[in-house]
C-alpha cells in the first residue's frame, strides 16, 4: 500500500512539474490528500505553495518549464506592484530578482530569506528606506536602487561584501555610512543626482574602484583618501559646489575620464597635469580665467571641454594635444587663437561659438580633419583662405557682422550663416 502512495506521490510531483498550467493545477488538486509529504519534499505549506503559483502566473513570469523550488531568474519589472506576497520568498533557489519599475514602498523583512540571490534591481519604485535584513544577502554582487526616495542607507550595507555594482542614483541620500568602506569588491559606485554634502574617508578603502559617479550632489570638498583609489578610470564630479581642485585627483593615475563641470573651480594646480591616461576632460561652466598650462601634459587627451568660462586666450602649448579630436571652447571671452591651433591634426570638431574672435589663424587651414567648426556669435569679418579648400568641414558663422562676411566669402560652399549654435 506505501509503495503504491510513493508511486502516486511521484505521479503528482510529475503534475506539478509540468510545462502545463492545467496539469499544475490538476496536481495541485490531487496535493489536498498528500500535504504531509507536500510539506515535507517542498518545505512549505500547500497554501502557501499554490499561493506563490497564483502570484507567478498573475504576472505571466511563470512558464513552467521550471519547478517552482528550481526557479532561478525572475522578472518581476513594470507590473505595477504595490506589495510583494511573503510566499515570494519562498523561492529560495533564486539569484536574480528585477522588481524595476513597481510601485513598492517598503521592501519586507523576509528578503533575507533569498539568500542566493547575486543580482537585485529594485530601481524606479517609491522606497523610503531599506532594510537592514539587507546584510543577510552576502552573495549580492549588484544592488541597483535607482531613482527611489530612500534618505539615508543602513550600516547593514557593509556586510554586502562580494558587491561589485552599487546604484544609488537619484535619490535623497544626504550622507553615506562609514560602513560603504567595508565593500572592498566594490568597482562601480553611481551616486548622481542625491544631496550629498561629503564624502566619508572610507571611500578611500574601495580600492578596486573602477567607476565613480558623483554628478548632481552638494560637495564643497573632496575626502584626502578619495587618491587611494587607484584603480579608478571614471570620476564625474560635475554640477557640485567645488571651488577649488582637490591635489588628490592627482594621485588617480589610471583615470581616462574626469569630468569637473558645473562647479566653481577658478584655478588649477599642477597635479591635474599627472592625470598622463586622461583623454576626456570636461571643465566646461567654472569660472576660469586661464588655460591651466599644465593641461599641455595630457598628450592622450582626445576630448576637451572650457566652454562656459572666462577665458581671454589659449597658450600656444595647446599644440602638444595632438591627439585632441573635440575641443569645445564655446562661450568664453577668446579674442584670438594661437598659430598652434593648426598642430591640432586629428581634430574633427572645433566650438568657438559665443566668443570675441576679430581673425582666425592661416594655419587653422591644417585641420584637414575638421567636420565642424563653429564660428557663431563672435567677430569675424573675413575668414583664412585656407578654409576655403576645406569642403569635407562645415563652418558656422551666424551672428557675426554678416554683410561683409557673405561678401568677403562669396560663393565658399562650406559656410553657413545660420545662427544654429551647434555642439558636441
Amino acid at each position: 500500500m506505501q509503495t503504491q502512495e510513493n508511486s502516486e506521490f511521484q505521479n503528482l510531483l510529475r503534475l506539478l512539474e509540468s510545462t502545463e498550467r492545467a496539469n499544475v493545477e490538476l496536481g495541485l488538486q490531487i496535493a489536498q490528500n498528500y500535504q504531509t509529504e507536500f510539506e515535507q519534499y517542498f518545505g512549505c505549506s500547500l497554501q502557501d505553495y499554490s499561493e506563490l503559483a497564483e502570484f507567478l502566473w498573475k504576472y505571466e513570469v511563470w512558464n513552467f518549464t521550471t519547478p517552482i523550488k528550481n526557479i532561478i531568474s525572475l522578472n518581476l519589472s513594470n507590473k505595477q506592484i504595490k506589495f510583494l506576497p511573503n510566499v515570494l520568498f519562498l523561492l529560495s533557489s533564486l539569484q536574480n530578482l528585477n522588481l524595476r519599475n513597481n510601485q513598492l514602498s517598503v521592501l519586507p523583512q523576509k528578503i533575507e530569506k533569498l539568500k542566493q540571490l547575486t543580482y537585485l534591481n529594485l530601481s524606479k519604485n517609491q522606497l523610503t528606506t531599506f532594510p537592514k535584513e539587507i546584510r543577510n544577502l552576502q552573495q549580492l554582487t549588484h544592488l541597483n536602487l535607482n531613482n527611489n526616495q530612500l534618505t539615508t542607507l543602513p550600516q547593514e550595507i557593509g556586510n554586502l561584501q562580494q558587491l561589485t555594482h552599487l546604484n544609488l542614483n537619484n535619490n535623497q541620500l544626504t550622507t553615506l555610512p562609514q560602513e560603504i568602506g567595508n565593500l572592498q569588491q566594490l568597482t562601480h559606485l553611481n551616486l548622481y543626482s542625491n544631496k550629498l554634502t561629503a564624502l566619508p574617508q572610507e571611500i578611500g578603502n574601495l580600492k578596486q574602484l573602477i567607476l565613480l559617479h558623483l554628478y548632481n550632489n552638494q560637495l564643497t570638498t573632496l575626502p584626502q583618501e578619495i587618491g587611494n583609489l587607484q584603480q579608478l578610470t571614471y570620476l564625474n564630479l560635475s554640477k557640485n559646489q567645488l571651488t577649488t581642485f582637490s591635489k588628490e585627483i592627482g594621485k588617480l593615475k589610471q583615470l581616462t575620464n574626469l569630468n569637473l563641470s558645473e562647479n566653481q573651480l577658478t584655478t588649477f594646480s599642477k597635479e591635474i597635469g599627472k592625470l598622463k591616461q586622461l583623454t576626456n576632460l570636461n571643465l566646461s561652466e567654472n569660472q576660469l580665467t586661464t588655460f591651466p598650462k599644465e593641461i599641455r601634459k595630457l598628450k592622450q587627451l582626445t576630448g576637451l571641454s572650457l566652454s562656459y568660462n572666462q577665458l581671454i586666450n589659449l597658450p600656444k602649448e595647446i599644440e602638444n594635444l595632438q591627439k585632441l579630436i573635440h575641443l569645445d571652447l564655446y562661450d568664453n571671452q577668446i579674442n584670438i587663437l594661437p598659430q598652434e591651433i593648426g598642430s591640432l591634426q586629428q581634430l574633427t570638431h572645433l566650438d568657438l561659438n559665443n566668443n570675441r574672435l576679430n581673425t582666425l589663424p592661416q594655419e587653422i587651414g591644417n585641420l584637414q580633419q575638421l567636420t565642424g567648426l563653429y564660428l557663431n556669435k563672435n567677430q569675424l569679418i573675413t575668414l583664412p583662405q585656407s578654409l576655403k579648400s576645406m569642403k569635407q568641414c562645415k563652418i558656422y558663422v551666424g551672428e557675426n557682422p554678416s554683410d561683409a562676411l557673405r561678401e568677403f566669402v562669396g560663393d565658399w560652399g562650406n559656410v553657413f550663416f545660420s545662427d544654429i549654435e551647434l555642439s558636441f
